[in-house]
């Protein structure tokens, strides 16, 4: 898995400069069968470890395409945080 990270970190910090972005920012991410890993909001692609990503669970993830989901936008992103605790 280490080995994954580390080489979408060593992309985000090539394509991270600033000849191809504004301010260090953009969106990385890669998967495995059971995991998706994110870029969190904030970092910047050229200080991106390898420890920086955020894990989801691609399983959890598919669930929420069938969740019934609550017309209130307060109620909706509960049940989000719920699903991905």
């Amino acid at each position: 898995m280490m080995n994954l990270l580390e080489t979408i970190t060593q992309l985000s910090h090539e394509f991270g400069g600033c000849e191809y972005v504004k301010a260090g920012g953009g969106n990385t991410s890669c998967k495995t069968a059971d995991t998706l890993w994110v870029k969190p909001s904030g970092t910047t692609l050229a200080t991106l470890t390898p420890q920086g990503f955020v894990a989801m669970d691609r399983a959890r993830l598919a669930d929420l395409y069938t969740a019934q989901t609550p017309d209130d936008a307060a109620a909706r992103e509960e049940l989000v945080k719920n699903m991905m605790a």
